[in-house]
């Protein structure tokens, strides 16, 4: 049984954005530790935006990356650097891999994860990601249930 009780993220990303909203419509407490420095820092991660990654690498008991391709963005790539440090697990999941929801459900129950960080790729198109994430969340719900 997943008992997911928290979905933190930066909030850097519109895959972020969408996990956070939905966390909150569903009644999962969510957090967003910084929101879009990466856009008034032309494009760079500011420092604080990386010490607020690693903080939610820390304060997570796993990290969930996805983007609607399999390439990882530079975010993503500084989270599995942070996760390999703390030694925390993590799931890359994109759009063309099949029933990605029910492979997160499987994640959150085998590592017990109550604390779910999230992070997202800027690369990907806005109404894609969105109907992605919601999909990825609603089954990994649904899952619960099965």
């Amino acid at each position: 049984m997943v008992s997911l009780s928290k979905i933190i993220a930066c909030g850097e990303t519109l895959a972020e954005e969408e996990a956070l909203r939905w966390a909150s419509n569903h009644g999962i407490f969510s957090c967003r530790s910084i929101g879009f420095l990466r856009s008034r820092a032309g494009g760079k991660m500011l420092p604080r935006a990386l010490d607020m990654l690693l903080q939610n690498v820390t304060d997570s008991d796993a990290t969930l990356l996805v983007s609607i391709g399999p390439e990882l963005g530079p975010q993503q790539k500084k989270a599995i650097e942070f996760l390999g440090a703390t030694k925390k697990p993590f799931l890359h999941l994109w759009s063309s891999i099949p029933q990605p929801g029910r492979l997160a459900h499987r994640f959150l129950e085998l590592h017990k994860v109550e604390v779910l960080n999230v992070v997202g790729s800027p690369k990907d198109d806005e109404e894609a990601t969105g109907a992605f994430i919601r999909s990825v969340f609603d089954t990994m719900i649904l899952s619960t249930h099965l």
